[in-house]
């Protein structure tokens, strides 16, 4: 919308008042009455109907089978995305960006954050399932993950530094790992795992670890791919984890 001079304020400022003097007069102030007061606020057709065609579009996306079709609906929407766009100072950015894993406050399930859009997220569990759900709805009931969420057993992924996974080298660069989170209420200043898989070398480490927190970091669910490479990986060395006694078995 242009922006309005001071002049045009002023005299639009003037109008409303006389439209919310006639309407306390005759009984007409409404919610509804509102944009018959302040005309400059009301939606206009071509907006309701771009909101509209998103709606659908993202309820196409989710029952949407084929990827080749998944990514022409995603164009359609990028598009009319951009047609409303408004940049403004004064804007709130929004709470979460793409990539960050949240938490549900209700049931304590975690998704991560695959799109940001106009009024809605995009985000998606472990089990790679997708979810839009209205920015608000997300923003109130969701908070960031962190390693507090997490419980006995949970399988993360986290880089760790090098030196940290092979006491023998002095290597200050940080490697992926995938392990099962053992939760430690005495220890603070650790992460505790019962296993992990260097996503580096493609090796299982099957001792209990304990790492620094200081050179862990980007501590996060791991996806279910990499679920399935770290249960492989210990089906293949002929062990399971026993999640009643927290701690890896010899399978027979």
């Amino acid at each position: 919308m242009k922006e309005m001079t001071i002049g045009e304020k002023a005299k639009a400022y003037d109008e409303a008042k006389a439209r919310m003097s006639r309407a306390f007069n005759t009984n007409r102030c409404t919610i509804g009455f509102m944009n018959e007061i302040f005309p400059e606020l009301k939606e206009s057709e071509d907006e309701r109907i771009r909101k509209d065609c998103i709606k659908y579009l993202d309820w196409e996306y989710q029952h949407c089978s084929f990827n080749e079709d998944k990514m022409k609906i995603e164009k359609c929407i990028t598009w009319l995305e951009k047609q409303g766009e408004q940049k403004s100072t004064d804007k709130t950015e929004p709470k979460f960006k793409i990539g960050d894993w949240i938490v549900n406050n209700k049931d304590g399930k975690f998704f991560e954050v695959s799109k940001v859009r106009e009024n809605s997220y995009r985000i998606i569990n472990q089990e790679r399932e997708v979810f839009n759900i209205h920015i608000d709805v997300v923003e109130n009931d969701y908070h960031k993950f962190t390693v507090e969420d997490a419980k006995h057993g949970d399988i993360l992924t986290a880089e760790v530094k090098r030196s940290e996974l092979d006491y023998y080298t002095d290597y200050t660069s940080y490697e992926e790992i995938t392990f099962v989170y053992i939760k430690s209420l005495e220890d603070n200043d650790n992460i505790h795992c019962c296993c992990y898989l260097d996503n580096t070398t493609n090796s299982l480490f099957l001792s209990q670890e304990k790492i620094s927190k200081c050179f862990i970091r980007n501590i996060k669910p791991a996806t279910k791919e990499q679920y399935n490479k770290l249960y492989t990986k210990l089906s293949t060395c002929k062990f399971k984890y026993d999640s009643k006694n927290n701690k890896l078995t010899k399978l027979k």
